[in-house]
């Protein structure tokens, strides 16, 4: 006999006896770009994407990044994976931290093994760019007119003054969820739906991760060795990334999901509210960067 108990919007955990496993479905249609998505390639893009991904991470070995098993694939509609026993991280320690940069960055160097091509490949790219989901959200957020033009302002600019690099494979989606505690006190990965390569904003998940946002603080030592490891890995120079610009619209981004995130503590709302606006004010970001390099 087979159990289902609903643990997400479209994912379930089914039980077999002793045996467990997560069954993912594709989304119902609903919303525009899930009819468009549908309409166009015949099924949920991010769905297809996720499968893509899983796919790619099949076929690697790795040392220290932990991921869910695929175990059914071939289901038009629906994918099962391992269950891995384990708690939600809610916040990391310097040691968890660690292990999770270090397997970050095994998946990070996987750029080069991820294809989307043509019209999907531009679409993913359309829905999924930090750049372009930052301007999405700031459209959509409850400021200031002016906060919104500030911001806008600022994803575009950088955009052009980053130089291109990778490709590297980003998460895209680690900013408050999809990653626990494994049973062997690993740090597993979950949830590649949004993942595809990006040139410009390869940071986005160390940041994401490095960041407290309790505090506001961010290790800013750590993010450099990270991107040092990762530019050996991918054979970039590393003094070519601009850090403290990268670091500033990811942290625009991820403080606007913070603002309206139902989940967040009140501590945390509040400081990315704050964060927020420092982001939007150069002598504010300043501060707090020169603060930044001193913490670190």
């Amino acid at each position: 006999m087979t159990d289902e108990i609903q643990i997400g919007r479209s994912a379930y955990l089914v039980s077999r006896g002793e045996d467990a496993r997560v069954r993912k479905y594709a989304p119902p249609v609903g919303g525009i770009m899930n009819m468009l998505s549908r309409k166009l390639f015949g099924t949920s893009l991010p769905f297809a994407n996720e499968r893509r991904v899983n796919r790619i991470l099949m076929d690697e070995e790795f040392k220290y990044f932990v991921h869910p098993g695929l175990t059914i694939f071939d289901q038009p509609e629906m994918l099962e994976f391992e269950y891995l026993v384990g708690e939600d991280v809610s916040k990391l320690d310097t040691d968890q931290l660690s292990l999770a940069l270090a397997g970050l960055l095994e998946f990070s160097s996987l750029g080069d093994r991820y294809v989307a091509v043509g019209l999907e490949g531009f679409v993913l790219r359309l829905l999924e760019s930090p750049g372009i989901r930052t301007g999405r959200m700031i459209i959509g957020s409850d400021t200031a007119l002016r906060n919104k033009i500030r911001g806008l302002w600022l994803v575009v600019k950088y955009y052009f003054a980053q130089p291109s690099i990778g490709p590297v494979l980003i998460h895209n989606d680690l900013m408050f969820s999809n990653i626990r505690h494994g049973p062997n006190g690993d740090i597993v990965f979950l949830d590649f739906e949004d993942a595809h390569t990006e040139r410009k904003w390869i940071l986005v998940d160390a940041i994401d991760l490095v960041f407290d946002k309790s505090s506001g603080t961010l290790n800013v030592r750590l993010l450099e060795e990270y991107w040092r490891s990762l530019s050996a890995k991918i054979g970039e120079e590393f003094e070519k990334l601009k850090l403290k610009q990268q670091i500033r619209v990811c942290l625009l981004r991820l403080s606007i999901t913070g603002r309206r995130r139902t989940a967040s503590t009140g501590q945390e709302r509040c400081m990315m509210e704050r964060i927020f606006m420092i982001t939007l004010n150069d002598e504010l970001y300043q501060n707090w960067w020169s603060t930044q390099l001193g913490n670190s």
